[in-house]
């Protein structure tokens, strides 16, 4: 990656030795370079697309392979039904500033930003400690509050069936806070604003990265968020995947939305039924294969969970061919008390 300009060649230098210290143990970046032998113009630095390339930073999950999503009764329905999991795209989240919130650490132009917006999709999650371990009734309170439907909801405990580190466009990672994101990307964004405008020029793509910050506000809930990258105009785009005309990651537009600008990953999930797709072939290691393990029922299900646990064990025999164990919430006792 040199020039025929030795001081640009040392900023480069410098430049790459400080994003190793940034993100330790992790150098892995993908450049596409304009010019001739000449001459170099322009050189992109992007994260590469196989979730391998982050196997040594911050940003690959290694805890552990199981992770727990809340959501209501209706959208578990709608996943056992529909044998998938919906990922939506940014244009989904509540904030509409969320990502903007990262990317303005890298001046990312307006229309990467679209396209970050339109083809970055993401699945949130958390540690199942935050559920099974007692210490944390208060935190595991305010997410059955926020997103499990004020408890009349589920958590869903999905586990991961195959290796991360074997994924392509695929990513895994925790969410940082706040401070995080200053402290990891400030010193390279101002390096890399210098290169930007320097001759030959330099610019890199962190897009996979703004994902996994967030502000200091919403650090209670600890996320860890599946991401799929599909973007066109990162240097390389994602891949299409098809078997026997059947689209293996189809993008849908959620047509109950008033936005049309919000679309989804169907991600398909595991089933035991041989007719399934994509599970009636050689799984591809590439793509997650997602299970799910075990649904917890809120606590405001207390008078139903055995309709509610028989209801769920009955079509998830029918669509997935297997039953995830279904359990009640560790909050019943505390929410109702000791004697009701």
């Amino acid at each position: 990656m040199k020039s025929n300009n030795p001081e640009y060649d040392a900023q480069v230098k410098n430049f790459l030795q400080e994003l190793e210290k940034t993100f330790p143990n992790y150098s892995d970046l993908r450049y596409f370079q304009s010019g001739n032998e000449e001459e170099l113009h322009h050189t992109h630095l992007v994260i590469p697309n196989d979730n391998r390339a982050l196997l040594r930073s911050s940003y690959f999950c290694e805890e552990h392979s199981n992770f727990i999503h809340f959501t209501n009764l209706n959208v578990l329905k709608s996943m056992i039904f529909h044998k998938s999991l919906w990922v939506y795209n940014l244009n989904n989240l509540n904030d509409p500033r969320e990502y903007s919130f990262a990317a303005n650490y890298f001046a990312m132009s307006d229309d990467r930003l679209e396209d970050a917006k339109e083809n970055m999709f993401i699945f949130s999650m958390c540690s199942p400690d935050l559920i099974y371990k007692k210490r944390n009734f208060t935190s595991q309170f305010n997410m059955w509050r926020l997103y499990g439907n004020d408890g009349k909801g589920c958590a869903i405990e999905f586990k991961i069936l195959n290796d991360p580190a074997d994924w392509i466009d695929f990513y895994l990672s925790k969410v940082f806070y706040g401070d995080a994101l200053e402290k990891q990307l400030g010193v390279l964004h101002n390096m890399e604003a210098t290169l930007r405008l320097s001759k030959p020029s330099l610019e890199v793509d962190f897009g996979q990265l703004c994902c996994f910050h967030k502000s200091i506000l919403f650090k209670p809930e600890l996320e860890i968020r599946l991401l799929y990258d599909k973007r066109q105009k990162k240097g390389f785009g994602a891949r299409e995947m098809s078997f026997r005309g059947f689209e293996i990651l189809p993008i849908k537009v959620d047509l109950d939305k008033d936005n049309d600008k919000i679309k989804y990953l169907d991600l398909s999930l595991f089933s035991k039924i041989e007719r399934d797709l994509p599970n009636n072939i050689v799984h591809d290691k590439t793509i997650p294969l997602i299970a799910i393990n075990k649904i917890t029922l809120g606590y405001m299900n207390k008078k139903h969970f055995d309709k509610v646990k028989e209801y769920i064990e009955n079509i998830s025999l029918k669509m997935l061919g297997y039953t995830p164990i279904i359990e009640r919430s560790n909050l019943e006792e505390e929410y109702w008390g000791k004697q009701s």
